[in-house]
Formats: structure tokens, C-alpha cells, sequence
């Protein structure tokens, strides 16, 4: 595994900490205002990181948690190679319509996967 550090820091970068967040299981990517859950799923020939939902405190929406958040995914992916998949479906009291929660991702680099309109994939860059 390979020791990155981006334009600001998304983990400490211990190889250690990147090996347990990419180990086959359920995890949870905490920051103050949201969590994001996902599993790194192997039942596949390519493993792939499944996330099961991105929540962010009501009264912290539009600050960019979500974002920041979907970032430290999204550069899970990068490192790993694994893709990453889910379904694009607000929350009960989201302020995004499907359609904006859809185009939300896909200005993020994820694209349509076929079949259900919100089935969305990222293919690690």
C-alpha cells in the first residue's frame, strides 16, 4: 500500500490506519456533523468499496461535510483500486431532490452503472 498525502491531509496515512479502512468488512468514516458507512465487499473477483449511506447533521448541510466525506472514499478508491458503488437515495429530510443527489455524484466522477437510474459506480482514477 502505497503512502499518499494530498493537497491536505484526508488520513493520517499510516499504512497500517489505510490497511484496517480497506480490510473486507463494514466501517464508518466519522467527522464532526456526518458519518459515511461502507463495506469493502470481496465476494466479487474485484474487490469494491459499497457504500450504505452518507449522513449529515441537519443543521450542518451545505458546509461541505458530505463532500469531505465522499472525498475520503473516493481516495480509498484511488489508492486501492477498488471501485466503489451505491445507490443515490436522499434521506428522509434531505434537501436534495433524487435528481440532485444523482447529479451531485456524478460532478464527483461517478457515473450511471445501467439498470436503476440510481445506481451509481466510481471507477478508481
Amino acid at each position: 500500500m502505497k503512502r499518499y498525502i494530498k493537497h491536505t491531509q484526508i488520513f493520517c496515512n499510516a499504512d497500517s490506519e489505510l490497511n484496517d479502512l480497506l480490510s473486507p468488512g463494514k466501517h464508518n468514516l466519522d467527522v464532526p456533523g456526518g458519518n459515511l458507512r461502507y463495506s469493502i465487499r470481496t465476494e466479487q473477483d474485484t474487490p469494491y468499496i459499497w457504500v450504505h449511506g452518507i449522513v449529515v447533521d441537519k443543521d450542518q448541510r451545505n458546509q461541505g461535510i458530505g463532500t469531505n466525506l465522499l472525498s475520503k472514499v473516493i481516495y480509498l478508491s484511488d489508492i486501492s483500486g477498488y471501485p466503489i458503488e451505491l445507490f443515490a437515495t436522499p434521506i428522509k429530510d434531505s434537501i436534495m431532490s433524487d435528481e440532485e443527489l444523482i447529479d451531485w455524484y456524478i460532478k464527483r466522477g461517478f457515473q450511471h452503472a445501467g439498470g436503476i437510474g440510481n445506481h451509481l459506480m466510481y471507477f478508481p482514477k
